[in-house]
């Protein structure tokens, strides 16, 4: 998923200081163990799902980080990894990473554009401008202030044109909660309620059809910890209704 230079660089503390300013994070033995357990997470969480149909990862969703470098809070590329791996390992032919962080998955999509098995739709604000501008397999731009109704529509309407054109081995499901309305760096309307009808609507859809669906939690910004550890606790709420 990354190269082999970037990986040594970053483990060893000798990335320059732009590059880690495009990380926004301090290097530190935390960070690098965090970043180097967090990929690792993804793939376990997916094998897992692979024998119960599903399995939640309490961190993940990377999806910044690109082949040579890091950007916005992502060193490595937990989807990415994951799903590439799963394919080295001859576990699966097919991946959809389905990204519903408000931030594009730029990093997932510059790591896979070359992959025909992983089709990567990314649902998002369209204000969001990365370092590079990226295409996905699917990529569906949301004005500020979209609500819950409008989101819930072109999530279905995505579902759909996956669904056509698109048949996965496993899912790697991106369940950010930066969407909300509180969110300090989201700019979308999206209720509690509202993601947690989102999330039963991916998980509902897969299970029907027997396909494993592996979470992660991507993105959620507030000083409220609480209030945003009960936003990224929504999806385990609705996996533990259906599940």
């Amino acid at each position: 998923a990354h190269d082999e230079n970037y990986i040594d660089r970053f483990v060893n503390n000798h990335l320059s200081s732009s590059e880690m300013k495009l990380i926004n994070l301090p290097w530190s033995t935390q960070l690098l163990h965090r970043s180097l357990l967090t990929p690792a997470g993804t793939f376990e969480a997916a094998k897992l799902a692979l024998k119960t149909g599903i399995a939640c990862h309490t961190a993940g969703g990377s999806h910044h980080a690109y082949r040579s470098f890091g950007y916005g809070f992502c060193v490595f590329n937990d989807m990415a990894y994951a799903a590439l791996r799963l394919q080295r390992k001859k576990l699966v032919r097919r991946v959809l990473i389905l990204d519903c962080d408000v931030h594009q998955g730029d990093g997932t999509i510059d790591i896979c554009k070359n992959n025909p098995d992983i089709f990567t739709c990314s649902i998002h604000g369209g204000q969001y401008i990365g370092p590079k501008r990226m295409l996905g397999s699917l990529d569906v731009a949301l004005p500020d202030g979209t609500g819950d109704a409008q989101y819930l529509s072109k999530l279905r309407d995505a579902i759909d044109v996956i669904s056509n054109n698109f048949l996965p081995d496993i899912v790697i499901y991106d369940a950010g909660v930066d969407v909300h309305l509180n969110d300090r760096l989201g700019r979308l309307n999206i209720t509690s309620d509202g993601i947690i009808a989102r999330d039963l609507l991916v998980l509902s859809f897969f299970q029907e059809r027997k396909i494993p669906v592996a979470t992660v939690i991507g993105g959620g910004y507030g000083l409220d910890r609480t209030e945003l550890i009960n936003r990224h606790m929504l999806v385990f709420e609705a996996v533990a209704k259906l599940y």
